[in-house]
């Protein structure tokens, strides 16, 4: 273990971890056995089990009750399965994360798995750059047996479900905003970057991403989280590689007022 991972490891320099699962007990153990395996664990990692009716709620406990780390919370509420019930399942995790010491907290996709150095050479990022406020890896789709990075990677963006903000970052955020349409992640990187801090990703950082793009919440969800484009029935209404990212800037500029 270096001295970056023992410094980590102290005082409040930590990192702590959010995700939100519905029925994701296909995905979740190969999520959980990355984390538990890193060079660097989270001082604390919040499961919301978002009204889960699968073995989700028994996995977690499971790997709860070997790591003290891990936290279960469950959402039984009804309400409608849709970017914004995941969004503020997310928050709830951040929420309860307030009297946790740590620097760094992230939201992590229950379907994704990482190498065992991921985080360990994350928050080494941030201790070489004080102006970094959010980062991540790089997403990394299986084909043929192989995880490749994803095409709308972008070491200027850092996909929704792998980004680690800066305490300090996500607190002036007040978590990530609710967008009935998607486009937290997005908002929560145009914000900071108006606020001077940097958000960048990092390609020798591999998030393996296990769902076949275009299940879960349907299309819409995984245009979002997958491919870095939103749409709606059809209709594109941003893509980080169009013109149409500046109208969407500019609506952000002023939402952000």
């Amino acid at each position: 273990m270096n001295g970056t991972t023992r410094n980590c490891q102290s005082g409040g320099i930590g990192y702590a971890l959010v995700t939100a699962a519905y029925n994701e007990e296909k995905y979740l153990a190969r999520a959980l056995d990355s984390i538990v395996a890193q060079s660097v664990t989270p001082k604390k990692w919040i499961i919301v089990s978002d009204g889960s009716t699968d073995r989700t709620d028994e996995i977690v406990d499971r790997y709860a009750s070997q790591n003290s780390f891990i936290e279960l919370y469950r959402v039984t509420e009804e309400h409608a399965r849709n970017l914004t019930a995941q969004v503020n399942a997310i928050n709830r995790g951040f929420a309860r994360l307030k009297d946790v010491d740590c620097s760094f907290i992230g939201n992590l996709d229950a379907d994704i798995s990482l190498e065992p150095t991921y985080f360990e050479s994350l928050l080494g990022k941030f201790l070489q750059d004080p102006n970094l406020g959010l980062a991540g890896g790089f997403i990394c789709e299986e084909r043929a047996g192989e995880f490749w990075s994803r095409r709308a990677n972008s070491v200027t963006s850092v996909a929704h479900a792998v980004q680690l903000f800066r305490r300090e970052c996500l607190e002036a955020l007040g978590g990530y905003r609710p967008f009935s349409w998607a486009g937290a992640d997005t908002y929560a990187e145009v914000s900071l970057r108006m606020k001077g801090w940097h958000v960048q990703s990092f390609p020798e950082l591999k998030a393996m991403h296990h769902r076949p793009t275009g299940s879960g919440f349907g299309n819409l969800r995984y245009s979002y989280r997958g491919e870095g484009w939103i749409s709606t029935w059809g209709y594109t209404l941003y893509s980080r590689s169009s013109g149409w990212f500046g109208a969407f800037r500019a609506n952000l500029t002023y939402w952000a007022l």
